[in-house]
């Protein structure tokens, strides 16, 4: 057995940074800021005297507000005095200025500086000083001298927003936060209780909507708790704590369906969310310049509301099941019916471009089991949010604001459109999906669609958001959609314009080509035109037949199509253009071109498109034998 080999140096000993020598800054007027104002200070932190200590924290939270002491103070360890030293003075005004000293820090220097707070242990100082803050809050408040009750607001608020900062720097610091069983009691505790904390309910709110996305755990144990029925109280509100509390409650809603533990809440869905939501991207004209930051800004809210919204409809089909064991908390009074969404009277002028909806409103009871708990849903979204959805999409992008409110608007719609392209609507239990969604489908082709085709426009990411709108739109009207004159040939226009442009991200089927390809095999589907189809199967074989130059996922995407299109002889196509037009020897000619592509991509460093460019071409193959059994006589 070989001998370990010793160590030639003896031991090593590591200089502890904390007590190195700060070399002074090179630049003479920072030297000078830190001689007279920022060592002074620093020192003073660590006086005997109680009254200097006080005064010394609170002159470093005014030199934290500094760019320039700010990096002065953090070269000084000043982290590491106020976590050995500041937090646990015996003065609460210390305290308060040390707590209020990190949460500046934190929220200045950001990610990096909370995940090192946060190796740090900041948690375990951050709890011992929640549950003294509760304390004060819960027992003798009122009758605390005026001065002593601001240290402990001030306190909460900086315990609160460090809170938050933590939560959105990693996923680490994220579960220990949303593990603290004390923060979760001092936010429900801040929403529950108007006095005297009234002005942390934003703060509070805006740290469960994060501690509760994608968090079963959380939302279950938050949700059999005290304060839950305040949030569920404040979802009504028309106003920045109304729509934090809608976030939170989608969270919640998704999580808990998402765990699938025999939990839910009681008569509670999305859909009793979207009303507030809509009111919140109601606002008719944008501020020419913003006032205000934070959830007071009118703007920030619409953001956050379309973000919900857009996760609605990605989460659309998914809903509480019916045969859960209640939680703990108290029943919701408001129901998830087809009247719990019809409470938004003011945005009667909007509801023109559904006039057809009156007609299905009592649909709720006629489609069987198959609805889940999708139709209430689906139907609030229609009624209420779309046509305000709609407004947004057709805004003018004039500055940053209304290009960012348009993008978001647009994401919304198309989550909810795919999300409704993949209900089964030969289902029988889905008629009455089918009956609202099929007169909404047909008016947002014609409200956004059309109008983005028929202006040409050469913003390549709204026409990308529509396109992929469009492919959902027309996934559920196939061969109907509302189509005018040469609206085809402008998906193949934008196709041609895709060349050269990189796919986003990591996926190359999200590539606005791949769009115009779906979007065109599903406009050619039975019962479309034939000369519709026609044009349409010799552009998706010209897609092919241009490869190698045509990009994989293209490729794949248009075989697809055609193979769908044309698997059917029962179709009228069939017979008047796949036969009749030849196109049987056309894709066979492509076969060794789909070859080569199938083989050409990397399984490793795209797995997806390798495995779809394999099925397409075993398909092609069983495609062509298929097709010549079953050639007309």
């Amino acid at each position: 057995m070989p001998k370990s080999r010793r160590s030639r140096g003896g031991p090593r000993h590591r200089r502890d940074p904390i007590t190195r020598v700060v070399k002074p800054p090179s630049d003479p007027r920072l030297a000078a800021l830190r001689q007279e104002k920022v060592l002074p200070a620093v020192k003073d932190l660590s006086s005997a005297d109680g009254k200097t200590r006080s005064a010394a924290a609170a002159a470093v939270a005014n030199l934290a507000q500094d760019p320039d002491c700010r990096q002065l103070l953090l070269r000084e360890q000043i982290v590491h005095t106020l976590l050995t030293q500041s937090l646990t003075d015996n003065a609460l005004e210390s305290r308060a200025a040390a707590w209020g000293i990190l949460q500046l820090l934190a929220q200045e220097e950001g990610h990096d500086f909370c995940v090192h707070l946060y190796r740090q242990d900041i948690l375990t100082s951050m709890d011992h000083a929640v549950k003294a803050t509760l304390d004060k809050l819960r027992s003798n408040f009122d009758s605390l001298p005026k001065a002593e009750k601001s240290f402990v607001n001030s306190i909460a608020a900086s315990l609160i927003s460090l809170a938050t900062a933590l939560a959105e720097a990693s996923e680490a610091a994220l579960d220990a936060v949303a593990e603290n069983g004390s923060i979760a009691e001092l936010l429900g505790f801040v929403v529950s209780h108007p006095n005297p904390v009234a002005d942390l309910r934003t703060d509070a709110l805006a740290c469960l909507m994060i501690l509760s996305e994608d968090n079963p755990r959380f939302s279950e144990k938050f949700a059999r708790g005290p304060h839950f029925q305040t949030v569920m109280d404040l979802k009504d509100k028309d106003d920045a704590e109304g729509v934090l509390a809608c976030a939170f409650m989608h969270n919640t809603f998704t999580a808990l369906d998402v765990s699938r533990n025999g939990t839910c809440i009681p008569e509670a869905g999305d859909a009793i969310l979207v009303p507030t939501l809509t009111k919140a991207i109601s606002l008719s004209t944008l501020p020419d310049k913003v006032i205000g930051s934070g959830w007071s800004n009118p703007v920030e809210r619409q953001e956050l509301a379309l973000e919900v919204l857009a996760s609605i409809g990605t989460t659309l089909a998914c809903s509480p099941a019916d045969d859960c064991e209640p939680l703990n908390a108290p029943r919701i009074g408001e129901t998830t019916n087809g009247d719990a969404v019809d409470n938004d009277q003011d945005m009667a002028d909007d509801d023109d471009m559904m006039n057809d909806l009156d007609m299905v409103a009592g649909a709720d009871g006629d489609g069987g089991d198959g609805d889940g708990g999708i139709m209430p849903v689906l139907k609030a979204l229609v009624q209420n949010a779309l046509p305000q959805l709609v407004r947004l999409s057709s805004l003018e992008s004039s500055g940053d604001i209304e290009a960012n409110l348009r993008s978001l608007a647009l994401s919304a719609l198309s989550n909810i459109a795919w999300s409704a392209s993949v209900i089964d609507f030969a289902d029988g239990h889905n008629a009455a999906i089918r009956k609202l969604w099929g007169p909404a489908a047909r008016s947002l082709w014609q409200q956004i669609v059309s109008p983005v085709l028929a202006a040409d426009t050469a913003d390549m990411a709204i026409a990308a958001q529509v396109t992929g709108l469009a492919w959902a739109l027309a996934r559920v009207l196939s061969g109907e959609a509302p189509l005018t004159a040469g609206e085809p040939t402008k998906f193949m226009t934008l196709y041609r314009a895709t060349k050269g442009l990189a796919s986003p991200g990591s996926d190359p089927f999200q590539g606005l080509g791949v769009k115009c390809v779906g979007v065109l095999g599903q406009l050619a589907r039975d019962p479309a035109p034939v000369e519709v189809n026609r044009e349409i199967g010799v552009f998706l074989l010209n897609v092919v037949a241009a490869l190698p130059e045509t990009p994989a996922a293209d490729a794949v995407e248009a075989l697809d199509q055609l193979f769908d299109i044309y698997g059917d002889e029962a179709h009228a196509c069939d017979r008047l253009v796949f036969w009749k037009d030849d196109f049987l020897s056309r894709i066979a000619d492509v076969g060794p071109k789909v070859r080569a592509m199938a083989k050409a991509v990397d399984k490793n460093g795209q797995p997806e498109l390798w495995s779809r460019a394999q099925n397409a071409s075993t398909n092609l193959l069983r495609f062509l034998v298929y097709k010549k059994k079953n050639r007309p006589s």
